[in-house]
């Protein structure tokens, strides 16, 4: 949870505060369309790939403890971005640009990064089933 937090938080959340609310990208709404970026990033989240990816330095959380401030706040975040989701409704998903996690030279549209989101979202929950499953885990 930490790791979702740290990327959203460090990369994306300013971003889509400042999109959201000052893009004017209504009117007729186009098909959806993945930007090169996006398939990118897709490809390392994807769930159903059995590669690992190792994280980026800067998206590692530095303790490994578990707080349960963290669930609130993971909590907020998901409702934040499910009001995006909401916002996002009738608007040109294709003309909306955002930074990656990458770099900000290499943007995807507003459509990628809410595939982007899911698929890295899912990706962690079947890490979190696994590790669940270990007979070392505690019961």
């Amino acid at each position: 949870m930490k790791h979702l937090l740290i990327i959203y938080q460090s990369r994306y959340q300013a971003q889509l505060q400042k999109k959201m609310t000052t893009n004017h990208a209504h009117g007729r709404q186009k098909n959806y369309r993945s930007t090169w970026v996006g398939r990118l990033l897709m490809g390392f989240v994807n769930p159903q790939k059995k590669r690992k990816i190792p994280t980026l330095k800067s998206f590692t959380p530095s303790e490994s403890a578990y707080d349960m401030r963290l669930q609130t706040e993971y909590w907020a975040y998901l409702q934040e971005l499910q009001n995006y989701i909401a916002q996002a409704d009738g608007l040109d998903l294709n003309k909306i640009k955002l930074g990656t996690s990458l770099s900000d030279w290499l943007p995807m549209n507003l459509g990628d990064y809410f595939q982007v989101e899911a698929y890295h979202h899912r990706l962690h929950l079947e890490q979190a089933k696994r590790v669940m499953q270990n007979p070392q885990f505690p019961q």
